[in-house]
């Protein structure tokens, strides 16, 4: 049992039984905002939101893309054209720069990118066209439970 205070609002995790009261539905903290009541699961795997920074590993080279690991339920993907090319050069990706693409990021490599774009299947495409985001170095890379992340 949540509570049985009444004017509390459910939100996620939460559910109202016959007799009024409001009972979780999963495992988890509760928290409260103003009067709405809901659940933070205790493990959950990260979903992606536009302008989230993430850290991944590049997991594979493939035609035009990078495929990422995020920690979310699906791969991530880094296309070519949403990358800065070596020396801040603006212009289009040619077939040469797809060639190349072994030179930019290889498997195993750690990258800094940002959340470009959210598709309706939960597959998210990143970004690494600013100075502040590209390939991490000379680091050790901490993986930890989204429980302890606000």
């Amino acid at each position: 049992v949540v509570t049985a205070e009444p004017g509390a609002l459910r939100g996620r995790g939460v559910v109202e039984r016959e007799d009024g009261k409001l009972v979780a539905t999963m495992c988890g903290v509760v928290e409260q905002v103003n009067k709405l009541l809901y659940v933070r699961p205790l493990k959950h795997r990260y979903a992606g939101s536009i302008g989230d920074v993430v850290v991944g590993r590049i997991v594979e080279v493939q035609a035009e893309r990078w495929a990422v690991e995020i920690g979310t339920a699906m791969l991530a993907y880094l296309y070519i054209g949403a990358i800065n090319l070596p020396g801040n050069v603006q212009r289009r990706r040619t077939s040469e720069d797809i060639l190349r693409m072994r030179e930019f990021f290889v498997e195993n490599d750690i990258i800094s990118a940002e959340v470009q774009k959210v598709h309706e299947s939960g597959e998210l495409a990143l970004q690494t066209r600013s100075a502040r985001y590209g390939k991490l170095q000379n680091g050790v890379l901490v993986s930890l439970p989204s429980v302890y992340v606000r």
